[in-house]
């Protein structure tokens, strides 16, 4: 959805067209905020939470991902979607694709 909007506000604002942007928000993650995400959510089903791993709650691991999206920012005026709720969304997404497939 960051993407598509970004897209949207490029058009819209006249640029050069040389230009490249990187779009993703500005934040590290790692796999273990993935994980207590799905499970201290309110909006994930149950049955996801009970199959998701645990991993250990709140452990900062390693492997994480720093990106830096300012350009974008500043010169398209993009803002992104809070972490936490494109998580939620994209497991409640594929739950549905999931039953789909079933049914």
């Amino acid at each position: 959805r960051d993407v598509a909007y970004a897209h949207i506000a490029a058009l819209e604002r006249i640029t050069n067209t040389n230009q490249r942007y990187l779009i993703s928000a500005p934040s590290s993650w790692s796999q273990q905020q993935i994980l207590d995400i799905v499970h201290e959510s309110t909006t994930i089903p149950t049955n996801i939470k009970n199959t998701t791993p645990i991993g250990i709650k709140g452990q900062q691991l390693p492997e994480h991902f720093n990106i830096d999206s300012s350009k974008a920012e500043n010169e398209l005026g993009v803002t992104y979607i809070p972490f936490k709720k494109t998580i939620e969304d994209l497991i409640i997404q594929f739950s549905k694709l999931q039953h789909l497939q079933k049914h």
